[in-house]
C-alpha cells in the first residue's frame, strides 16, 4: 500500500479507455484537469497570495499594510459603487456585508441541485 499502488492508481486514472469517444475524453479527461488545476489556482491565491486588496493609506509601511489586509480579509466589509464616493460619514457604512464570502456560492450550488434532501 505505498507508493506503487498509488503509482497503479494514478497510471489508471490518467490512461483513457480504447471503448470512449472524442466527446467522452473531453467530459472525463480534459474536464478534471482543468477542474483541478483551477481549485489548485485558487488554493494558492488564498493561502500563498493575497485574496483581497484593500485600500490601505499611503502612510501604512512594510507590516502594517499587510495587517490591514489580512484585518480587511476577516472583518466585515461594505459596499461603494465606483461612481460614488466613499462615505466620510462612519453611520453612513453601518450596511456592512457580514456573512462567509463563499457561503453564497453552495448556497446557489445547493439550489440548482433538485435533488437535494433539504432546502437551506
Amino acid at each position: 500500500m505505498g507508493v506503487p499502488f498509488f503509482a497503479s492508481y494514478l497510471y489508471g486514472f490518467l490512461t483513457a479507455d480504447n471503448v470512449s469517444d472524442s466527446v467522452d475524453n473531453l467530459n472525463y479527461f480534459y474536464t478534471s484537469f482543468i477542474l483541478i488545476f483551477a481549485s489548485f489556482a485558487i488554493t494558492a491565491k488564498q493561502y500563498f497570495g493575497s485574496p483581497i486588496q484593500c485600500w490601505t493609506p499611503v502612510e501604512f509601511r512594510g507590516g502594517w499594510d499587510q495587517y490591514a489586509e489580512d484585518y480587511c480579509f476577516i472583518q466585515n466589509s461594505y459596499y461603494v459603487p465606483f461612481d460614488e464616493q466613499i462615505p466620510e460619514d462612519p453611520n453612513a457604512r453601518r450596511d456592512q456585508i457580514s456573512y462567509y464570502r463563499v457561503s453564497v456560492l453552495f448556497k446557489k450550488i445547493w439550489k440548482l441541485d433538485t435533488r437535494w434532501t433539504f432546502n437551506i
